[in-house]
């Protein structure tokens, strides 16, 4: 079963409301707005796309779209996962393997700090926010990064469910277009 968490109607200023969470030991945010779900990983598992290199594992039924998901373990060591997190940006949809979804967590953007000083593509992190005595350090995931890493999306714009598109009923909409607030199910 999904978890939907409605983020406030609006942040306070200088605040910027991220998705935390964990893939092996290593803790994640990741800004709401490029989070679509968190879906537990199919019974059947990925559809696997026969492949001689790269960070894609196979696809995964979404709404009706093929979403692929990417191998965040090509980039960066990690261990075993147990859902998965679609990510959107730029009107595409990529998705990762995580072990767990903990949360909404809101951060003060003075307190992002960036680490990785020299501009590299090549990297997925580059700021965190540090630790504190009730949360740990938190590692702020590049998307637009690693969708051009992996080489690898869906447009949102073909999401559409089979039986939708052969009746004519309207696709699933994307979350802009979900009343006057988005929803994200996390």
């Amino acid at each position: 079963m999904d978890d939907v968490i409605q983020p406030p109607s609006s942040a306070p200023l200088g605040v910027a409301q991220h998705v935390h969470v964990r893939v092996g030991s290593c803790d994640i945010a990741i800004p709401i707005e490029q989070v679509w779900q968190a879906l537990p990983l199919p019974p059947q598992g990925l559809t696997a796309l026969p492949r001689r290199s790269g960070g894609l594992l196979g696809v995964a039924d979404v709404a009706g779209a093929a979403v692929p998901i990417v191998a965040l373990e090509r980039w960066v060591p990690l261990e075993t996962r147990q859902r998965l997190l679609v990510l959107q940006h730029a009107g595409g949809w990529l998705g990762i393997r995580v072990d767990a979804v903990l949360g909404v967590k809101a951060v003060a953007l003075a307190d992002i700090r960036r680490v990785h000083h020299a501009p590299d593509d090549n990297e997925l992190f580059e700021s965190v926010v540090p630790a504190t005595a009730s949360a740990p350090t938190l590692c702020i995931l590049e998307v637009a990064r690693l969708m051009r890493l992996g080489q690898a999306w869906c447009e949102q714009a073909q999401v559409e469910p089979a039986e939708a598109a052969a009746t004519g009923a309207p696709a699933v909409p994307a979350p802009h277009q979900v009343g006057t607030t988005q929803r994200h199910a996390v």
